[in-house]
C-alpha cells in the first residue's frame, strides 16, 4: 500500500470475507445471525462441544447437529457409559466378594438377589443423577386397566411354552411323558401343587426381576440404535447374557463344553429379550417384563429343566435350552413380523 502524501499509510476499514482455499464461495449466514459488535462480524453460538472456529471437525459437527442437539447426544451416551460399568463392575465385584470371599454358593438367594438389583439401582442412579432425565419413560406404572390381557401373557406364558416344548419333546422321541419328576420340586408336595404354587408365587416374585428389568428392557434397549426392534434387541441380548457369564464360573449353570453351552445361553436370552421387550414396549409398563422374567425362571425353564434334563436319559441343561428356544424362536418370528407400536406413556391409568 502506498503512502499519503503526509507520510502515513491510510487504512480503510473494510468488512474482511473469508474466501476458502477450495475457491468456492464462502457458506451462506445461517438465519437469526446478527452483528453484535458493531465492526461487521457476525456472532454465532457454538455447540459447547465443537473444536475452535475454523476446524474442519467443527465445520462437520454444524452441519449435522445443533449445539442443543450435539449436548443431548453426549448426555445419552455418557449415560449408556455409565450404566453398563454400574451394572457389570456392581455385579461381577459383589458376585466375587460373595463367593470367593464369604464363601456363598452360587444358587445362596443372599449372593443372587443382590446381584440381580444392581441393573436396576444404576439405572436409577443415571436417570436420577448422571443424565437427570427422570422416569417419564421408565414404565413404572402397573396401569392394570389397560395392560390386564398383558399380564396374563407374561403370567402364563411361560407355562404355555414349557406344556409346548415337552409336547415337541414328546413328538421327537426325546421324552417319553412322565410327570413324577415334578414331585421332587418340594419335598413331600406332589408335583400338580408343586406347579400351581409356583404360578401363585409368580406375581409376589415379580418385584425379585425387576432390577434386570428396570435396567436391560426399560433403560438400556430404548436408547440404542433409536429403539428400532432388531438391532436394539439382538445388542441388549448379548450384553445381557454377558453380564450372566460369570455364573457359569461358579456353579449356577454347568456346562460340560463351556464354549457351547455359553453360545447356546446367549441366543436363549435373545429370543427372551424379544418376548420382554415386547410385552414392555405394547404394556407400556416394565411390570409386565419383570413378570414374565419370572415365569421364564420359575416355571418355564424349571419345569422343563426338571422334566427333560435329569436323568440318565435326560437332555442336559444345553439340550434342554436348544429345545426351548424353538417355541421362544416362534414367538419371537411373530413379533418380529408385526407392526412395532408402542404404547404412549401418560400419567393415567
Amino acid at each position: 500500500m502506498a503512502p499519503s502524501k503526509s507520510g502515513r499509510i491510510s487504512v480503510r476499514m473494510a468488512r474482511t470475507v473469508a474466501v476458502p482455499r477450495c475457491g468456492l464461495p464462502p457458506p451462506k449466514e445461517p438465519a437469526g445471525t446478527r452483528d453484535t459488535g458493531g465492526d461487521g462480524f457476525r456472532s454465532r453460538q457454538r455447540c459447547a462441544h465443537s473444536p475452535p472456529d475454523g476446524s474442519f471437525i467443527r465445520r462437520l459437527i454444524r452441519a449435522h447437529c445443533s449445539g442443543k442437539g450435539c449436548a443431548l447426544m453426549s448426555s445419552k451416551t455418557r449415560g449408556l457409559v455409565v450404566f453398563l460399568a454400574l451394572s457389570f463392575g456392581g455385579t461381577w465385584l459383589w458376585l466375587f466378594v460373595a463367593y470367593e470371599v464369604l464363601g456363598l454358593s452360587a444358587l445362596n438367594p443372599l449372593l443372587q438377589l443382590p446381584a440381580f438389583c444392581v441393573p436396576g439401582i444404576a439405572a436409577f442412579v443415571v436417570r436420577r443423577w448422571v443424565t437427570r432425565e427422570g422416569f417419564a419413560d421408565a414404565g413404572l406404572r402397573l396401569r392394570l386397566k389397560r395392560a390386564w390381557p398383558y399380564y396374563l401373557l407374561a403370567w402364563f406364558g411361560p407355562l404355555a411354552i414349557a406344556a409346548i416344548t415337552l409336547a415337541l419333546a414328546a413328538a421327537l422321541g426325546l421324552w417319553r411323558p412322565d410327570l413324577a419328576p415334578l414331585d421332587e420340586i418340594a419335598d413331600g408336595v406332589p408335583g400338580w401343587a408343586a406347579v400351581l404354587a409356583l404360578m401363585l408365587a409368580l406375581p409376589l416374585l415379580t418385584p425379585v426381576y425387576w432390577g434386570e428389568e428396570f435396567g436391560w428392557t426399560s433403560y438400556l434397549r430404548p436408547r440404542l440404535f433409536g429403539g428400532r426392534m432388531a438391532p436394539s434387541v439382538i445388542v441388549t441380548g448379548l450384553i445381557w447374557a454377558s453380564w450372566h457369564y460369570p455364573l457359569a464360573f461358579i456353579g449356577y449353570v454347568e456346562f460340560p463344553r463351556l464354549f457351547l453351552g455359553l453360545l447356546v445361553w446367549t441366543l436363549c436370552f435373545q429370543f427372551q429379550e424379544t418376548v420382554l421387550a415386547w410385552l414392555f414396549m405394547r404394556s407400556g409398563t416394565i411390570w409386565t417384563a419383570s413378570l414374565a422374567h419370572a415365569g421364564n425362571n420359575m416355571v418355564l425353564f424349571l419345569l422343563t429343566g426338571q422334566l427333560l434334563g435329569s436323568g440318565d436319559d435326560g437332555l442336559g441343561m444345553v439340550g434342554v435350552t436348544l429345545l426351548t428356544m424353538i417355541p421362544l424362536a416362534g414367538l419371537s418370528l411373530w413379533i418380529a413380523l408385526r407392526p412395532n407400536r408402542t404404547v404412549a406413556y401418560e400419567s393415567s391409568q
